[in-house]
């Protein structure tokens, strides 16, 4: 197991300051099993990077945690098995997760139970598709071709592109895309310090553009979302599966930071899913007239509410304030902030969880 090879590096700082080369046999395989950290805050410049560099992150103070497992395909529902399973599917699935929170990409429709598939091969680690239940269906969704997350074999200042798609059409609501293209270089190489000890790496740079469709029935309307680009740092060890360290910064979103700890915190709770996804819908959705905010929190919290354009400027803030544990259910005029027809989102943000809406206003 991987969690093997982590604790084994530990005990050879002999071998660091190598330049190391990254292959299939660094990615998860079925039964292998991760202790992701989020961490309280980063105020570093993720950006830096070069030959033989020391990344110094072990001060970091973990938020919450969760264990991630990786999956056989076959141990997957049988209508996903029958997409990612099939051996006359030429990208078929190697492994498969659980996401750790649903995808919100169909407004006003529940999503749960949302996988990821990947392929592992000798070429390129891939994500092939995702399964999700809409409503109570289970849908498997699989890309056009395959998201190239890594090229193998991976070394310093290699770089590629990639271009990936899918579309799903939804009963009682319509139609939604996604094209998704990655631009990655590894930028650099050498140790990575983390709270549990030091590790040679490659340091690998994304930067991901998703630009979303949506046609929606009722009004025989159709939308193209404004892009959204995510920059995304891994730092990549030996037989590590997972990145040891990663930090995702995008325009609408503080940055998240996540690394691999063998150990638990004593000060912080730890199940499987530690740090929930904040609980949050808006409906009706699209809206001629009032949007209704459905929120809950659980403890006491810093609640922050705007109402963003569709490139994301602010338009109002709706909320900023201490709230009491419960559920919540704040009205949002259209009328009111002067929208015209077009695509807007409510970013809430819940002491150090955000969550970003969208919504259509159709007058």
């Amino acid at each position: 197991m991987k969690n093997i090879i982590l604790i084994a590096a530990l005990l050879l700082p002999g071998l660091l300051n190598a330049q190391i080369t990254i292959d299939k046999n660094d990615m998860p395989v079925p039964g292998d099993t991760f202790r992701i950290h989020t961490a309280v805050e980063f105020l570093g410049d993720p950006s830096l990077t070069g030959a033989n560099y020391v990344w110094d992150f072990s001060t970091l103070a973990s938020l919450s945690e969760r264990v991630d497992s990786f999956l056989d395909p076959g141990d997957t529902p049988l209508v996903y098995q029958l997409i990612f399973n099939s051996i006359f599917n030429p990208e078929k699935a190697s492994v498969a997760i659980e996401m750790f929170e649903a995808p919100s990409f169909v407004p006003g429709i529940e999503i749960t139970d949302a996988l990821e598939f990947f392929r592992n091969s000798n070429d390129y680690y891939a994500r092939v598709g995702i399964g999700v239940t809409l409503s109570g269906i289970q849908m498997p969704i699989q890309y056009s071709s395959p998201e190239e997350i890594y090229q193998f074999p991976l070394d310093y200042l290699d770089s590629f592109t990639d271009n990936s798609s899918f579309e799903i059409s939804v009963p009682t609501f319509g139609f939604f895309s996604e094209e998704i293209s990655r631009e990655t270089t590894v930028d650099g190489w050498g140790t990575l310090k983390l709270p549990m000890g030091d590790f040679n790496v490659l340091r690998v740079k994304s930067l991901v553009t998703r630009s979303d469709s949506v046609y929606i029935d009722a009004t025989s309307m159709g939308f193209a979302l404004p892009p959204i680009t995510t920059t995304e740092y891994h730092w990549l060890g030996k037989e590590t599966g997972l990145p040891l360290l990663q930090i995702n910064s995008t325009l609408l979103a503080a940055s998240t930071v996540f690394y691999q700890d063998t150990t638990t915190s004593s000060t912080i709770a730890i199940i499987e899913k530690e740090k929930k996804p904040i609980n949050a819908r808006l409906f009706p959705n699209p809206t001629s007239g009032l949007v209704n905010l459905e929120y809950s929190i659980e403890t006491n919290s810093k609640v922050k509410i705007d109402l963003l354009d569709e490139k994301g400027s602010l338009l109002a803030q709706l909320e900023n304030r201490e709230q009491l544990p419960g559920q919540y259910n704040l009205q949002i005029s259209g009328d009111e902030h002067g929208l015209s027809k077009g695509i807007y989102y409510i970013s809430l943000e819940i002491d150090a969880k955000l969550k970003v809406l969208p919504f259509f206003f159709i007058n």
